[in-house]
């Protein structure tokens, strides 16, 4: 009775450990199976190996299979061998592609004993496929990447937190002039600056913006000498945010920095040419304008009071200072030919004769031929030849009309019209500046560029334009 009872219990513990080692091989994805030392046969395998014999091979796996029976002929001596290397050397591992679907396994072998007397050998298959792609993608990128650095034309670097460096590429070895680099790595970065306060400056910026571009500041070399650099650096940081440490491109600028120095003085010197220039040329335009003002006291002092305001007209429309300047020339110049007239005529007192009035509108022609003979924008020959011509073709040399008078043209008419007004003549007294804008603001649009005459009211009204007496 105890005889059946002890034999009844231990088949039961039997087959409760059975099953547990069931549902552990079970549990897993790997490819779990035993197989016998002798012939190889399967003694026990799990779900994942028989879905992967019956997918990838069409062959159903049952207990008692051998190589000769699951596997093309050309691989079963080979695992044969894997076989019999457990019993001979013991559990061991290797990497293996299998031929039906190129997966990466990672299988591991051992011996399984029962008092020290080997029964059986297991086998665990672990899929690393995407594992060892990854593996495999990671040291492709790292290769490239070690290929960019090796032959990148900017030094590359990276520093702690301290400033050591950390990592360095072969052209920052060149660049500072170091052997190796080890010699390079743990060096304070603030030894490749001439100046370390630059350092300072440039780790402040770093802190507030996170990285920086093109900083330019100068590089020290191992031996000393200094040179131009730009530098792009920002921050690394840690999985989790934290900032440890910094890296960097590092371009020798030198040659392009003493080229932008060359040019910036050629620059500067061609600035202070053109400044002398202008200067020069505002000189003799005011000197050939006062020409005319010597043969015609009356209107000394007229052309200047006409480019004060035709310019601030100008201004007020929102022309540009191209335009404003050649403005500023033309009316300087406008009446320059009145050195043609007869000062009997200029200065004469009362009322001229009708062939003295022709004669004296001769000078638009000659202020034209005088000015055409210098090398001034066209504009500025055309609005002397059109300051007295009218939009209605009422004016003269050509009695143009309308879009054929230039706009330079349109605002010297105004400023002509109101200065001369507003002037004493030796045929009249001065008439006032409200009489003067009065005349303009009842021809606009007729005789005078509507824009013209509105900016120019406004100046006076509302802005208080005054002539400089002096």
């Amino acid at each position: 009775m105890n005889v059946n009872a002890n034999k009844n219990t231990a088949e039961w513990n039997c087959k409760a450990e059975s099953e547990k080692l069931r549902a552990l091989i079970e549990s897993t994805d790997d490819l779990v199976w035993v197989v016998e030392p002798f012939n190889y046969g399967l003694t026990t395998f799990n779900t994942a190996l028989y879905n992967y014999f019956k997918t990838g091979r069409g062959v159903e796996l049952k207990v008692g299979m051998t190589p000769e029976n699951m596997l093309p002929d050309k691989y079963v001596k080979q695992w044969k061998l894997l076989y019999k290397k457990v019993l001979k050397d013991g559990a061991y591992k290797i990497d293996y592609i299998t031929s039906s679907n190129s997966m990466i396994l990672n299988l591991s072998f051992n011996p399984v004993k029962i008092d020290n007397e080997i029964i059986g050998i297991s086998v665990f298959g672990t899929d690393m496929t995407n594992h060892k792609n990854i593996e495999n993608n990671l040291h492709e990128s790292l290769s490239q990447n070690k290929r960019i650095m090796d032959n990148l034309q900017d030094a590359y670097f990276q520093a702690d937190l301290a400033g050591n460096f950390t990592k360095i590429n072969p052209k920052a070895l060149t660049m500072y002039g170091y052997n190796s680099i080890d010699e390079m790595i743990g060096i304070p970065a603030i030894n490749l600056y001439a100046s370390p306060l630059e350092r300072g400056i440039l780790i402040e910026e770093l802190k507030d913006r996170g990285s920086i571009n093109d900083y330019r500041c100068m590089g020290c070399r191992k031996d000393g000498t200094t040179f131009w650099v730009s530098m792009n650096i920002q921050f690394i940081k840690d999985d989790t945010g934290e900032i440890i440490g910094t890296e960097g491109l590092v371009r020798d600028i030198t040659e392009r920095k003493e080229l932008e120095d060359k040019l910036n003085k050629k620059k500067e010197d061609l600035i202070f040419i053109n400044e002398k220039l202008k200067q020069r040329l505002d000189q003799s335009v005011n000197a050939i304008s006062k020409i005319g003002e010597l043969r015609d006291s009356y209107t000394a002092g007229h052309q200047k009071r006409v480019m004060e305001l035709a310019s601030e007209i100008g201004q007020s429309m929102g022309l540009s200072e191209k335009t404003i300047l050649n403005i500023t020339y033309g009316a300087l110049l406008h009446d320059i030919g009145k050195i043609h007239i007869s000062s009997d005529i200029l200065n004469k007192p009362g009322t001229v004769s009708k062939l003295e009035y022709q004669l004296m509108q001769t000078h638009v022609e000659h202020s034209y031929d005088i000015v055409k003979e210098i090398d001034f924008p066209a504009e500025i020959h055309t609005m002397i030849h059109q300051h007295h011509e009218r939009l209605d073709g009422t004016g003269y040399p050509l009695g143009l009309s309308g879009a054929e008078i230039i706009l330079e043209s349109r605002i010297l008419a105004v400023a002509d019209v109101v200065e001369a007004m507003i002037s004493h003549r030796p045929y009249r007294p001065a008439l006032g500046i409200d009489i003067a804008l009065e005349e303009i603001e009842n021809n606009k649009g007729i005789k005078f560029d509507e824009e013209v005459v509105d900016c120019c009211i406004k100046i006076f009204r509302e802005k208080n334009f005054q002539f400089n007496e002096n």
